[in-house]
């Protein structure tokens, strides 16, 4: 798997739940069906610990406060 969608040093933080993105699941499970049931499942544990259900904002003034929250807080790591 990749760093697209992750956790990673230079990651803002997006979670992609779809086995598609960062790597192919369904070719390393061998099964789309199979990929899918993991994504599901991952997403159950998100939710389980407290993630929000649904859909969020991808843009909006809210996103553009978190992006400069986290570009203010890189610089001054660095």
């Amino acid at each position: 798997m990749c760093g697209v969608g992750g956790c990673g040093t230079f990651s803002d933080g997006t979670l992609n739940l779809r086995p598609d993105v960062g790597g192919d699941l369904a070719a390393l499970t061998g099964d789309q069906t199979e990929a899918w049931e993991l994504v599901e499942r991952v997403d159950r544990i998100f939710l389980e610990f407290g993630a929000p259900q649904g859909a969020l904002l991808t843009e909006g003034p809210e996103i553009g406060e978190l992006k400069a929250k986290s570009c203010i807080r890189w610089s001054a790591l660095y």
